[in-house]
């Protein structure tokens, strides 16, 4: 199969896909390959036609690996006391490498056959395709961030003497409960055959002892500071306490602030500093960010893309020159971040290559940065576009779903999920 698909056929809560979802959810299945409902997943289905190297996966294409994988799950699994983790990891091991059929190639470099990014495809995909399954939103992502970093767990250990390597820990912490992605990854090592497992294996348990040691096996990491340990400092506001705090924790995923000690100096550097208050809109067309910033009181500048265009080209689909649009936009920005204001920069933003320029310029500028993220199933985008009196071609949608990542915990301070 070549590229990935635009429209990701969904999961519904009833149906073949969704019967064989939740066989395998419960653990009444350890095997999909026999699953009389396997051919109405397509992307599932195709997994039986993609091949993977001898040399790392001796057993076979990659279907033949998922039903290795979820069989040892039940090994991996009965480390974890609540069932509802238990379901996310075999969830996990069905869907881990659900993009290698798009990723998939030759390399003729190497001599090997490689499927680059499909853990990262992998997660967008089953973040959108489960919207309408039955899993709570909360389980959906998280259920994404285990297929999207699975392939870190090995890259965790192996570069722990490396600089930053607290701080990359710390930050996959943040995206994921370690024992879910351990045991995971335990199932996918050994689930294989490859001459390498037993070392493989072994950086496994590793990783689960380094997180262990920092504390991060089952839990994000804490900030180091709280509201008691800066109470002894003058503040100029309210709202420069609470971005000092949140911007020592950023920091500290982001591998700037190593220390407590770091955190209390930044703490005091910033006391008297009276940061700019930025909303950045994630979220495709049709999700509902029209409706929530209507909330907003006249304070918040709403800076718009479409409205810049329809001001100046006098149609807001009128997509010009982007370079140009983006940064007229920009240039609003700061002139609201320079006077110490607060801004709503009002676009999709779901590319994360592609937001990261813009979430840069705020923290250079000392905002306080909230993201407002739209969780909404691809269908329900397209139903409210569908009504709206300005409506994005469906075929934007459907690329903006398959593309939208969801972001980093080092990207803000705050982050607000609208699901529905």
């Amino acid at each position: 199969m070549n590229g990935y698909p635009v429209v990701l056929a969904p999961v519904a809560a009833s149906g073949a896909r969704f019967r064989l979802f939740d066989d395998v959810r419960t653990g009444r299945v350890r095997s999909v390959s026999g699953h009389p409902d396997r051919a109405s997943w397509g992307e599932l289905d195709a997994l039986a036609r993609t091949p993977q190297d001898p040399g790392w996966h001796a057993e076979g294409d990659v279907l033949v690996h998922t039903d290795m994988v979820l069989a040892e799950c039940a090994t991996s699994e009965r480390e974890l006391d609540r069932e509802e983790d238990r379901a996310l990891v075999r969830l996990a091991c069905l869907l881990h490498d659900i993009a290698k059929p798009y990723t998939t190639r030759k390399d003729e470099e190497v001599g090997r056959v490689i499927a680059r990014g499909h853990e990262r495809m992998g997660g967008v995909h089953v973040r959108q395709a489960l919207c309408e399954s039955g899993l709570s939103g909360r389980d959906r992502r998280m259920l994404a961030e285990l297929v999207a970093t699975h392939h870190l767990v090995k890259r965790a250990v192996k570069r722990a003497d490396d600089e930053g390597a607290v701080a990359a820990l710390e930050r996959l912490a943040a995206r994921v409960d370690m024992r879910l992605l351990w045991a995971l990854e335990l199932a996918d090592m050994r689930g294989r055959i490859c001459e390498d497992r037993e070392e493989q294996l072994e950086l496994v348990a590793l990783f689960r002892m380094l997180c262990e040691e920092r504390g991060l096996f089952g839990c994000g990491p804490s900030p180091w500071l709280s509201e008691d340990d800066v109470r002894s400092i003058r503040w100029a506001s309210d709202e420069a306490k609470r971005y000092a705090l949140a911007e020592g924790h950023r920091r500290r995923l982001a591998g700037t602030v190593r220390d407590r000690w770091q955190a209390l100096a930044l703490a005091h550097e910033l006391a008297r500093a009276e940061p700019p208050q930025v909303i950045v809109t994630v979220g495709v067309a049709g999700s509902g960010k029209s409706t929530a910033l209507a909330e907003l009181d006249a304070s918040w500048t709403v800076i718009s893309p479409d409205e810049w265009r329809e001001e100046n080209y006098g149609d807001a689909t009128e997509q010009g020159d982007p370079a140009v649009v983006h940064r007229a936009c920009r240039e609003q920005l700061k002139e609201v971040l320079r006077e110490k204001g607060r801004a709503v920069y009002d676009a999709t933003n779901v590319v994360a290559d592609r937001r990261a320029p813009l979430v840069e310029l705020c923290h250079a500028y000392g905002a306080h940065v909230t993201l407002w993220v739209f969780d909404v199933a691809p269908s329900v985008a397209l139903a409210r576009n569908a009504k709206r009196e300005r409506r994005v071609p469906e075929s934007v949608i459907a690329r903006q779903c398959a593309k939208f990542e969801w972001p980093l915990p080092e990207e803000a301070h705050e982050v607000r999920v609208f699901e529905g």
